[in-house]
């Protein structure tokens, strides 16, 4: 009869340590299931940072063309106001000389 008990109490010991092998088995499956859901966003997350990399890049050189046409249009205003000034000597030797010859004709 003892040994019959100590059969059933060993019996029965198994029997819990293979549930719990079981229940760690498949907290395990639950886990590495996790573990591939992190690895899928974390691809996710890779991909966007590449497309903002992308993005970043395309508006840092459309800011050089801008800066690059903003340094063109300085130029060509600078040569505008230059010629600005050259006209308006002109236009005073021009005005300078016109009362020299009012003045001769009087």
């Amino acid at each position: 009869m003892i040994k019959d008990l100590n059969a059933l109490v060993r019996l029965e010991a198994r029997e819990e340590v293979i549930l719990a092998f079981e229940r760690v088995q498949a907290r395990t499956e639950e886990v590495l299931l996790a573990l591939e859901r992190v690895h899928a966003r974390t691809e996710e997350v890779l991909l966007a940072l590449e497309r903002v990399q992308a993005r970043t890049k395309e508006v840092l050189l459309a800011l050089e063309r801008v800066q690059a046409r903003r340094e063109e249009v300085l130029l060509a205003f600078k040569r505008v106001q230059a010629r600005t000034e050259e006209v308006l000597l002109t236009f005073e030797r021009v005005q300078a000389r016109t009362e020299e010859v009012l003045l001769a004709f009087e």
